[in-house]
């Protein structure tokens, strides 16, 4: 069996792990009830990465749940 990720799958990892290393940790995340970290989770809409797995059909890039794998 081939593990390799497909280019789509490597220009994933490499988006997110752009958008992540942008961020400066919300220490108040590590306690309980601590609110969500919108301004992260914003800029994961703007890079496009929630709606990868997403069908095109449903505004998605339409590359399924393999796409969310590392």
């Amino acid at each position: 069996m081939d593990f390799t990720p497909e280019a789509a799958a490597a220009a994933v990892a490499e988006a997110t792990d752009e958008v992540v290393s942008r961020l400066t940790p919300d220490w108040t995340c590590l306690f309980p009830g601590a609110e969500p970290d919108l301004a992260a989770w914003q800029s994961f809409v703007d890079a496009g990465l929630t709606v990868l797995a997403l069908p095109e059909e449903a505004g998605g890039a339409g590359l399924g749940a393999d796409a969310l794998a590392p």
